[in-house]
């Protein structure tokens, strides 16, 4: 008994086979087994009357060695202009950071940061001080001496 193979839902081709895996062999598409030259009959499907082999081995047409020098040139223009433009960049990059006082190469300087934490958490901790002596003031004159704090801009 010969077994029916798969029809795929979306485009109707039937399968090619089934491996020993389970998996389904579809075809793919823009390919035939019928039509496997394009038309013409010798086998040379897309002759446009240029020699393919110009002479250097590449394959490729007069054309087309004029496109891959041109791109390639492109990009080599492109690949200088990336490299000045990120040039500049680390150098307006150096400079910034010498105006805030970074080491230069982009990252904060240790020390800096160590400043700037201390100079947080002292203004923290003058903060919760403040808060404390007026609810220490009040504590006689308020019923309730939080609210002094609240009432009072000690900014």
């Amino acid at each position: 008994m010969a077994e029916e193979l798969p029809v795929h839902p979306f485009t109707g081709l039937t399968a090619l086979g089934v491996l020993a895996s389970g998996r389904i062999v579809w075809p793919v598409l823009g390919a035939s087994a019928e039509d496997d030259d394009a038309g013409d009959g010798n086998g040379d499907a897309g002759d446009d009357g240029q020699d393919d082999d110009a002479g250097d081995g590449d394959g490729l047409a007069e054309k087309g060695k004029k496109a891959l020098d041109a791109e390639r040139k492109a990009r080599r223009e492109a690949e200088k202009a990336r490299k000045a433009l990120q040039a500049e960049l680390d150098e307006l990059k150096a400079q910034r950071g010498k105006q805030d006082g970074d080491a230069g190469d982009g990252k904060p300087d240790a020390d800096q940061i160590r400043r700037d934490a201390e100079k947080a958490d002292t203004g923290k901790a003058n903060a919760r001080i403040l808060a404390a002596e007026v609810k220490a003031a009040a504590a006689g004159k308020l019923a309730d001496p939080s609210d002094a704090a609240r009432y009072l801009d000690l900014s």
